[in-house]
């Protein structure tokens, strides 16, 4: 909206609207999110979790928080009807993405914090582990320029154009190739396949579109219902380019 305002639609089990009760919201009237306390920059969504941040680079979350999803800390509230700023950063938030149950928030510094689930090693943090309830800082050498979160696993983009994945890649989500296959990656990998620079990531369920600063799409993972834009593949454990004919 022209003045920053955040309507809500949809399930809402879990407070994940952040519209201050557990009621859907199934009509075509969008409701609107009042508990904001400022203008919203963006807004990530996860499997029942919402992140805001505000223009002032602040964050706010609401939902399930089962896992720690929400970066509130471990208390005995699973679930936020009413959004509550995630106080545990040190700095602002330059933009933040959301998977089924894990939340990866990028510093203006570069800098990296990860919560929530991590039963598949989403979180980068070198190991397995049912839920992380603060934000979590992971090491990179270079500054991340970039992140995204796929349903549960997770990619990064340093400031030299290269990409690094890790969590779950049953499907050869991660684009590790082969050596990697069917197997949870608890740090962040880099992707040595890819030709060039990457621009930037889009994480699905289970698969993952890459666009190059080339001006290439390459993609990998789940392919059984066509989603990679590749033919014939059931999966794709190796980033393949896209035939720039049908983009």
């Amino acid at each position: 909206m022209q003045n920053k305002q955040v309507f809500a639609c949809g399930d809402n089990d879990y407070g994940q609207l952040g519209l201050g009760d557990y009621s859907n919201v199934e009509h075509a009237t969008l409701a609107e999110i009042t508990y904001l306390p400022g203008n919203v920059r963006s807004v990530a969504a996860g499997g029942s979790h919402t992140i805001f941040l505000m223009q002032n680079k602040q964050v706010f979350a609401c939902g399930n928080n089962s896992s720690g999803q929400l970066g509130l800390g471990n208390d005995s509230n699973n679930f936020y009807k009413i959004p509550q700023r995630i106080i545990s950063l040190p700095g602002k938030v330059r933009s933040v993405v959301a998977g089924s149950g894990h939340t990866i928030f990028l510093m203006d510094n570069g800098t990296v914090f990860v919560c929530g689930d991590n039963s598949s090693g989403q979180l980068g943090s070198g190991y397995i582990s049912n839920g992380q309830y603060l934000p979590t800082k992971i090491s990179f050498e270079l500054r991340v320029q970039s992140v995204a979160a796929g349903a549960h696993h997770s990619f990064f983009i340093t400031e030299d154009g290269s990409a690094f994945s890790c969590g779950n890649n049953d499907n050869g989500q991660l684009g590790l190739g082969n050596d990697y296959k069917d197997n949870n990656i608890t740090s962040p990998t880099k992707i040595h396949s890819l030709p060039s620079e990457v621009e930037s990531i889009a994480a699905g369920g289970s698969h993952s579109i890459f666009r190059m600063k080339s001006g290439q799409f390459f993609a990998c993972g789940n392919n059984t219902s066509g989603q990679l834009g590749l033919g014939p593949w059931e999966r794709v454990y190796t980033p393949k380019e896209i035939n720039p004919l049908f983009l």
